[in-house]
């Protein structure tokens, strides 16, 4: 029997370890995932070996996946068309529990899985829970959530904000990612050589990979280090910032990796020496993150963090104790925090340090799963 159903809208999705981690991890060998598509094997980042539906011909929808807003209509399995596919789908698998992954993922199924039994949770990650909120189209499923058992979001402002959708406050969960922490911290090589930067994320307007690019130059030129920069990500910012990266003479000085698996992503992490992602809110979209996983990741590998006071950042990073975070979009306040890093060792190896033991205390993925099974009501066994 699978008693949880993780509902999304593709399996294989690049920078979606989380709903991975959902699917495979919360209840291990008793879950079901049910999505709209499933990326072609050349395509996906994952892949999910249990029981399976996937609602539509890859063959027709992948393209409409890869090039389409993913707060578009036509991918966000509202239509009711699925429901009895699913439905049989719940009983044959003989699930209790849905957790849909993005508010706009099953809204207007909310109201029939409750009346057939199912217990609803949905997950509020980040463009659902800022720019989604611009449109009354979906403000107006959104209202659906009051009748789910719980929602889930990754800050106290995307809380509010559902709150005041009429969502019952003592619904909606605050639970901000949980990642896997090493038993010790990495060590960091010797002194020597340039001071490593290290970012990951996909490239696009809320991670802001242009005012970094920006910051490095300037940190260059206060810091007595050198300053190099991996990129680790890709998305439809690549090609300006790396046409920026030459204009600002840094081409030699920036590496751009692409999207690379969570293996390789690890390594990068442990040779890096201190981690930067300038998260804001898209001027273009209003697009905003929730809580980056990659930060998490960052402090669970001992690096300090150059970030930025956006969405639930400031409630993972401690100002001064784990890293910096400057306002979105400054430029000199990023170049300062970047060179005094650089040229400062100790403080890299006591802010990582700190870092390391705040995510090791707060941010554990099996404290992730702890939160989220006991909010729905499942037991929490050894996983």
């Amino acid at each position: 029997m699978h008693p949880l159903c993780v509902l999304t809208k593709v399996v294989g999705g690049v920078s979606e370890t989380f709903i991975e981690d959902h699917a495979k991890r919360l209840l291990p060998g008793r879950t079901a995932l049910a999505a709209a598509v499933a990326l072609p094997e050349s395509g996906r980042a994952w892949w999910f070996d249990g029981p399976l539906l996937v609602l539509r011909d890859r063959r027709r929808w992948v393209r409409v996946l890869v090039h389409a807003l993913t707060l578009s209509r036509s991918v966000g399995l509202t239509e009711r068309r699925h429901l009895g596919r699913l439905e049989a789908f719940w009983r044959a698998q003989g699930c209790s529990h849905v957790l849909s992954e993005y508010l706009d993922v099953g809204p207007t199924y909310v109201r029939h899985a409750r009346e057939i039994g199912l217990r609803w949770y949905s997950f509020g990650h980040g463009y659902d829970v800022s720019r989604s909120l611009r449109s009354a189209f979906w403000r107006r499923l959104f209202r659906e959530h009051r009748f789910a058992d719980g929602v889930f979001v990754r800050s106290s402002t995307a809380r509010r904000r559902l709150s005041d959708l009429g969502i019952a406050r003592d619904r909606i969960h605050v639970t901000p990612g949980g990642v896997a922490v090493p038993h010790e911290p990495p060590e960091r090589r010797p002194e020597g050589g340039p001071v490593r930067l290290l970012t990951v994320g996909r490239l696009v307007g809320k991670k802001d990979i242009l005012t970094t690019i920006r910051a490095l130059r300037t940190a260059r030129a206060q810091a007595d280090r050198e300053i190099v920069l991996t990129v680790v990500g890709d998305g439809p910012d690549a090609a300006r910032a790396k046409a920026l990266a030459s204009d600002e003479g840094l081409q030699e000085k920036v590496r751009f990796l692409g999207s690379l698996q969570r293996e390789q992503v690890q390594d990068e992490l442990r040779a890096a020496d201190a981690f930067v992602l300038h998260s804001r809110t898209d001027p273009r979209t209003g697009d905003e993150e929730g809580l980056p996983t990659a930060i998490l990741e960052a402090m669970a590998y001992a690096l300090p963090i150059v970030s930025t006071r956006h969405a639930g950042i400031p409630d993972a990073v401690v100002e001064g104790e784990t890293g910096f975070l400057t306002d979105e979009g400054d430029v000199q306040e990023t170049a300062r925090a970047i060179a005094t890093l650089a040229d400062d060792a100790e403080l890299r190896r006591r802010m990582g340090l700190a870092g390391y033991e705040r995510a090791r205390a707060e941010f554990t993925w099996e404290r992730e799963r702890e939160r989220i099974l006991t909010a729905m009501g499942l037991p929490v066994l050894d996983g």
